[in-house]
């Protein structure tokens, strides 16, 4: 398995051109080369409890993004990692797309690119439009939610919805040049065995090997011009005979290699295997109480910003 790794803990213009195949190594170098020090923060409007509320028009906040992007950008920081939800690109795509657009525009201002996520296999399996359930106090991301959920994997007719909507949204920002990357989807493994193991599908993780090939696919039918990736989180990366089924296809589909890392080591780095590694620590920002659901994108007991910035050394 010959792949180029950029391992990239969060993930500058993109490359001139769109294509609907997986990129060349010398058009993953290209692209890279012409990135400046990429430093990453996971972003949630502070005063929404998850992806679905950010982005819902009732609770989507331009001037409160405005504000937090500015914080932001005063850090340093110069990358945006920003999950998405299908159920409400399903629902309104006119208004989500014009509401991702005002995000772009706030992040071009505080000159940031962004990383749209599409999918998430971590948080609430059973996600549902609407007025959303207050945060748990002191609970991190406590009622983030998965997409497609639960009813959106057994379901072949949600399934064709949500590769219809990867293909949509990607081609309506396919050559955005704020638009830095698209993640497949994040932690397509996790099993949320602490939080939700009784409210899973018993099959979660077959059902998401199988589909997450066709998603690249659906992905890539979107023509975009910038590069595509699906990141490592957990388990040992350190030989191809270690990785699980699921890893091997985010791997092989993806056009640069990122991972999450999360105590500043790399799995299987003692053996000696050659990754670039940006060590990812997190912190928390503290810039007094933000009003409203304070805190519901991260801690409850925190002020945030509402998101977890990464430092990359």
């Amino acid at each position: 398995m010959k792949r180029l790794v950029f391992a990239i803990s969060l993930f500058a213009p993109a490359v001139a051109f769109a294509q609907a195949h997986q990129w060349t190594p010398g058009a993953a170098f290209d692209w890279y080369a012409r990135q400046p020090w990429i430093i990453g923060a996971n972003y949630i409007q502070s005063n929404t409890v998850n992806q679905i509320e950010m982005w819902q028009s009732e609770t989507f906040d331009g001037d409160r993004i405005d504000m937090e992007l500015g914080w932001a950008e005063s850090l340093g920081i110069n990358t945006l990692r920003v999950s998405l939800t299908e159920l409400l690109w399903e629902h309104d795509s006119g208004g989500m797309q014009r509401r991702m657009d005002k995000l772009l525009k706030i992040a071009d201002k505080h000159k940031m690119k962004v990383i749209f996520v599409l999918f998430d296999s971590s948080g609430d399996p059973y996600p549902e439009l609407g007025h959303q359930r207050q945060p748990k106090p002191g609970v991190r991301n406590s009622l983030w939610v998965q997409s497609p959920g639960a009813k959106g994997l057994a379901d072949p007719k949600a399934v064709e919805d949500a590769l219809n909507y990867v293909e949509d949204v990607v081609a309506v920002f396919s050559i955005d040049k704020r638009v830095l990357a698209w993640d497949v989807w994040n932690e397509p493994d996790n099993t949320n065995s602490a939080s939700y193991a009784n409210s899973e599908l018993p099959n979660k993780l077959e059902v998401v090997r199988s589909l997450l090939p066709k998603v690249f696919q659906y992905v890539r039918a979107g023509v975009p011009s910038q590069p595509v990736t699906s990141g490592l989180w957990h388990g040992d990366w350190s030989s191809e005979a270690a990785l699980t089924p699921i890893e091997k296809t985010q791997i092989e589909l993806s056009d640069f290699i990122s991972f999450q890392n999360y105590d500043g080591r790399i799995p299987g780095a003692q053996s000696g295997k050659q990754y670039r590694h940006d060590s990812a620590h997190r912190f928390e920002i503290r810039r007094g109480r933000a009003g409203g659901r304070s805190g519901a994108g991260q801690d409850a007991a925190l002020a945030a910003v509402g998101f977890v910035a990464e430092t990359l050394h």
